[in-house]
């Protein structure tokens, strides 16, 4: 019988089972991250890795995000349904030159986004997250702002 290749890398990419991995697509909103989208899995009931791509002051974004679900009442089947919701966020311009991180003005090369703020999960699997942070940047210098976003999704 030969192993299943999805189930074989999630096995390797996360040691806590390939089991444990519940998909997660979100959509959202927010300012100045115009629009975002997360596609990533639960690896615990209470912390999901994703893969991100936003589009923040017309910059087009990729990265990584790691969203942590604290301050609730864990559940076997995933996250509490009512948390608070820490979420972390590297990203790079891969339009720009991220090597040299030179912007030329208008230009976001790289991104560091931390959040925090409420999180839902209902039983069928329907997800919303609204969140204030701050989101660091690099243009021709390093820069700072306020972040809001609002994101609604599904857990598989």
């Amino acid at each position: 019988m030969r192993p299943h290749l999805p189930t074989l890398i999630a096995a390797v990419a996360f040691p806590c089972g390939a089991a444990a991995l519940q998909p997660v697509v979100e959509v959202g909103v927010g300012l100045p991250e115009l629009t975002h989208v997360r596609l990533g899995a639960f690896v615990s009931p209470r912390v999901a890795a994703q893969l991100y791509v936003s589009n923040v002051i017309f910059n087009w974004l990729t990265g990584v995000s790691v969203a942590g679900h604290i301050l609730g009442e864990a559940r076997p089947n995933g996250p509490p349904r009512h948390a608070v919701l820490a979420l972390g966020t590297l990203a790079f311009n891969p339009l720009a030159d991220p090597i040299r991180i030179r912007g030329g003005g208008e230009t976001i090369v790289a991104a560091a986004l931390l959040d925090a703020g409420y999180a839902l999960t209902t039983d069928s699997g329907f997800t919303f997250h609204a969140t204030v942070g701050v989101i660091a940047y690099v243009e021709d210098t390093l820069a700072a702002g306020p972040n809001f976003s609002l994101s609604v999704g599904w857990k598989f």
